[in-house]
């Protein structure tokens, strides 16, 4: 039986018996209806009596008035037999006589008994006045008889005859008027009593009725009340099976009685397994027996305790709950003094499994010092591990390794795939990099695509070396994502060692780092160890990135032009700008500031000034005159990977009002190899505009003829690393001639870039190659020298 179930019953029952018990009136109610039906039968009776008395007056009546009318028969038969006897003229013939005289004795016969004649057979009615009448109806009637008997001796005489009968006359009607009077009387008293039996019957069936509807409403009010407390029974029955909360009812022996559907739920216990039982909870063995004792002791004092508990599950599991513990009471008697404790009847308790909240602060926990992705400890955690052992090296003389690892490239491997594959590819190579650092070597995701390791010994440099060569032999091997898509990683690892290069966690790191965008730096898939011009050259760094933003924030760029020549007439058909830092505090060369504006998000900016710049001047250019065919703007691959490129080049474009087919855009070709599905509709978008694509540096990328045939450029511009070696260098020969036939197949244009030597010149044309630009015609400009030189205005300008 369920908790509701059992709690219903009992209820119910214990319902009942209040309502009984508290209740007097109704045991009035019971008394006087009882009353009332006893009451009711004797009037009954009274009534039944009543009955038989009206059969008896009735019979009695008929008796009496029957008797009286045979008196009065013998009467009229002795008053014919006087008048025959009188009769003289003629006179009456003696049978008529003898006749009439048999009449009058069978008469007399009727009404004698045996003591004569009989007045009144029933002696129901004998009130004083009937029985004088009676009496002295008799004696006429007994005169009456003796003189008309005497008539067969011949001894009866007329008169003294007619004599008695007028008394008898008289004495008969004077005894049926009495016998009437008074069987009017006895019907009078007899209807007063049946008036009185049904009065009271019907008092009594009034008095039934209203008691009736008293004890029905009572009794429909008594039933309501009990079904309104059954179902809130009911209904708390079917809250405490309903509610994720356990509880569980005990005797005051702490034996359970009852318990809800929750309580099996989280203790695994069926109902029919804990009945009669002292539970587990309550029982010495996660508690100690005198955490228990006070426990109990406090709901004795109390009433209540609420607190922690420690159980078992039936699998074993450790259980917490939050329980709460309430004595239930009852009054030993209803007249129990206020205030005064009742018996002990249950005890009730509550509780809460703490699991998913334990389980829940253990995950918050663990999120607070791993990082979810991997389930390596995170930034947090490895600073506090590295602290750990930077003291625990210093009380032994030994010495702690920090090496960072930065996954080369992996930004646009995430850009490419998109971020649901990079977040698996970090993943993957987080186990690789768990399996071969080995134990006793922690290892941390530090940052997206960094890891830190830290190992300690003696000899630090050479277990460093040997951690970084399974570093990078661990990341060698390709990874397969998916069937058929295999990716290749390669990382820059920089190692830092304790005490030598740091006495904190945080200095250790930092100087790892640093060593790792040396590695970088040098060409990345390289371990570099810590020194001391990392750290000098990371605070210059620091410190050109802080004079950019500075320069991007108060016109600190200005823009340069080299010419572009066309190598078969010598004119200058254009040029390419190039960007260039303001020295208020010292030169700072494009390829060491490009890289920083790269790694943040300030190369954005700097392109759109750049192209802004660039057309603002190419417009003012024309509206004076100066007649050229195009100007050259390189893009960033980091502008690629971000967006935006076309809608911010077509506002420019209408800002300026620059014509979009005197501009070119360039970009590297390992750019373009990079981002290649992207940077092939960033192009078409860009040549719908009307402006002009070309690949820079060609031939230091891998592109193939394919992706040139898919991409629409107009203009591949050879690398000046291989111009410098020209014509003596038989590879640069073969390299430059080779691109220069590659490009007139296509139909593209070609430009040779860094030509500073007639010779070189000179070799490129022959070879068929269209423009050049270098220092054999001049360096970059600034615009206003640039335009004074390469385009002068035309003759009505001028």
């Amino acid at each position: 039986m369920k908790l509701n179930e059992k709690r219903a019953t009992r209820a119910g029952k214990d319902e009942g018996a209040r309502h009984d018990a508290a209740s007097p009136e109704l045991h009035g109610n019971r008394l006087v209806g009882v009353a009332i039906l006893l009451f009711g039968l004797v009037v009954l009776m009274s009534m039944a009596w009543s009955s038989q008395r009206w059969s008896a007056a009735l019979r009695d009546t008929a008796r009496v008035e029957e008797h009286l009318a045979r008196l009065r028969l013998f009467i009229v038969r002795t008053q014919a037999f006087s008048d025959r006897l009188a009769q003289v003229d003629p006179p009456m013939p003696p049978g008529q006589l003898s006749s009439s005289f048999e009449a009058v004795l069978e008469s007399a016969r009727a009404i004698e008994g045996a003591d004569g004649v009989e007045v009144v057979p029933v002696a129901r009615w004998r009130s004083a006045a009937l029985a004088e009448g009676t009496l002295q109806y008799r004696r006429v009637l007994d005169q009456l008889l003796r003189r008309v008997r005497a008539w067969a001796g011949g001894e009866v005489r007329v008169v003294e005859l007619n004599l008695l009968l007028g008394l008898a006359h008289d004495s008969a009607g004077r005894v049926e008027r009495q016998m009437v009077a008074e069987i009017d009387a006895a019907r009078r008293e007899q209807r007063l009593l049946d008036l009185f039996n049904l009065l009271t019957l019907l008092a009594l069936m009034a008095a039934a009725f209203v008691l009736s509807r008293r004890v029905e409403l009572r009794r429909r009010a008594a039933v309501e009340g009990l079904l309104a407390s059954q179902q809130r029974l009911r209904l708390h029955g079917i809250a405490l099976d309903g509610t994720r909360d356990g509880v569980l009812v005990t005797a005051p022996d702490v034996r359970v009685v009852a318990v809800n559907r929750a309580f099996s739920v989280i203790t695994g216990y069926a109902e029919d397994e804990v009945l009669g039982r002292i539970p587990r909870m309550f029982r010495p063995g996660r508690q100690d027996a005198a955490s228990l004792h006070a426990m109990w002791e406090t709901v004795a004092r109390q009433g209540y305790w609420q607190g922690e508990l420690w159980t078992l599950r039936k699998d074993g599991e450790v259980l917490p709950l939050s329980m709460s513990i309430s004595a239930v009471t009852e009054d030993r008697d209803a007249g129990g003094e206020a205030g005064t404790r009742g018996e002990l009847r249950f005890y009730v308790g509550v509780f809460t499994d703490l699991s998913p909240l334990r389980r829940s602060e253990e995950r918050a926990s663990r999120l607070a010092l791993y990082d979810p992705l991997t389930e390596l400890p995170n930034r947090q955690r490895v600073g506090e591990w590295l602290g750990e052992a930077i003291a625990a090296a210093d009380a032994d003389g030994g010495q702690v390794t920090v090496l960072f690892i930065d996954l080369d490239r992996f930004g646009h491997i995430n850009d490419a795939l998109g971020h649901e594959r990079g977040d698996e590819l970090i993943a993957a190579a987080a186990r690789r990099l768990r399996a071969c650092v080995g134990e006793g070597v922690m290892l941390a995701r530090h940052g997206s695509d960094e890891f830190v390791a830290v190992a300690t010994g003696r000899d630090a440099e050479r277990e460093a070396e040997a951690l970084a060569a399974r570093v990078l032999d661990a990341l060698h091997e390709a990874f397969e994502l998916r069937p058929g898509q295999r990716l290749h990683l390669t990382a820059s690892i920089g190692v830092s060692v304790h005490p030598g290069d740091g006495v904190i966690a945080a200095e250790l790191i930092q100087r790892a780092e640093a060593a790792m965008y040396d590695a970088k730096r040098a060409g990345r898939n390289l371990v570099r160890f810590y020194r001391q011009s990392l750290t000098e050259r990371a605070g210059a760094r620091l410190a050109l990135e802080s004079r950019l933003r500075r320069a991007l924030a108060a016109d600190g760029f200005s823009m340069h032009y080299q010419p572009i020549v066309d190598m078969r007439s010598g004119r200058v058909v254009g040029a390419e700008a190039l960007v260039r830092l303001k020295d208020a505090d010292g030169p700072a060369a494009p390829s060491e500031f490009i890289p920083i504006l790269e790694d943040s998000d300030l190369i954005v900016e700097l392109g759109d000034w750049v192209r802004r710049e660039v057309c603002r001047q190419g417009r003012r250019w024309l509206d004076e005159g100066r007649s050229f065919d195009l100007l050259a703007v390189n893009m960033s691959p980091e502008e690629i990977r971000r967006g935006g490129l076309v809608e911010r080049l077509t506002g420019v474009l209408a800002e300026t009002g620059f014509p979009p087919g005197r501009l070119e855009l360039e970009i590297t070709e390992s750019s373009l190899i990079a981002h290649a599905e992207e940077t092939l509709a960033m192009f078409r978008a860009i040549s719908a505009l009307g402006v002009g694509l070309s690949i820079d540096d060609f031939g230091t990328g891998y592109s193939s003829l394919s992706y040139l045939k898919r991409f629409p450029v107009n203009k591949l511009k050879i690398d000046a690393s291989f111009v410098h070696d020209l014509p003596h260098d038989p590879n640069d020969v073969q390299l430059t001639a080779t691109i220069i036939e590659l490009g007139r197949s296509l139909g593209l244009k070609v430009l040779a870039e860094g030509v500073e030597k007639p010779v070189q010149r000179h070799f490129l044309a022959a070879q068929g190659c269209d423009y050049y630009q270098g220092h054999l015609c001049s360096p970059p400009l600034p615009g206003e020298e640039f335009a004074r030189r390469f385009l002068p205005p035309a003759e009505g300008e001028r």
